[in-house]
C-alpha cells in the first residue's frame, strides 16, 4: 500500500469541495478514486454518485472505533495516547477517540491519571 509521499506529483490530491461541486468532480475522467471522511448522510450521497460513475471509493464515516485499555497496558502510555487521540484538533477531527473501554482492574488508575492530565 502506498503512502501519500510515494505518489508522483499530481497523482494524489486532497480536494476540499462544496456539495454543489461533488457530482462534477466525481464525473471528471481524471478522478480515479474517492476517499471521503465525514458524515454518514453525505457519505451516502457520494457513494451513490461514485457508484453511478464506477469510481473506486473508501469511506470513513463517523469514526467510532473504541479506545481500549487492557489490564496489562502501560497506563502512563495509555493516558498519553488517550489524551492526544481525544484532544487532537480540539476534538474536532474525524479520527478522534470517542468511546473509551477500560478494563476494570486498571480503570481507576487510568481515570485518575487522565483527569489529572486534562486538568
Amino acid at each position: 500500500m502506498k503512502s501519500c509521499s510515494d505518489f508522483g506529483r499530481g497523482e494524489f490530491e486532497n480536494i476540499f469541495a462544496y456539495s454543489q461541486q461533488i457530482e462534477n468532480l466525481i464525473n471528471d475522467r481524471r478522478l480515479r478514486a474517492v476517499k471521503f471522511c465525514g458524515s454518514t448522510e453525505n457519505g451516502k450521497i457520494i457513494a451513490e454518485k461514485c457508484g453511478l460513475a464506477m469510481k473506486k471509493t473508501n469511506f470513513e464515516l463517523g469514526s467510532n472505533d473504541a479506545f481500549i485499555v487492557l489490564n496489562d497496558a502501560n497506563i502512563d502510555d495509555a493516558v498519553e495516547a488517550a489524551y492526544v487521540s481525544r484532544m487532537l484538533n480540539s476534538g474536532q477531527a474525524v479520527v478522534n477517540a470517542k468511546r473509551f473501554i477500560i478494563q476494570s482492574k486498571v480503570y481507576e488508575e487510568f481515570r485518575h491519571k487522565l483527569l489529572e492530565k486534562i486538568n
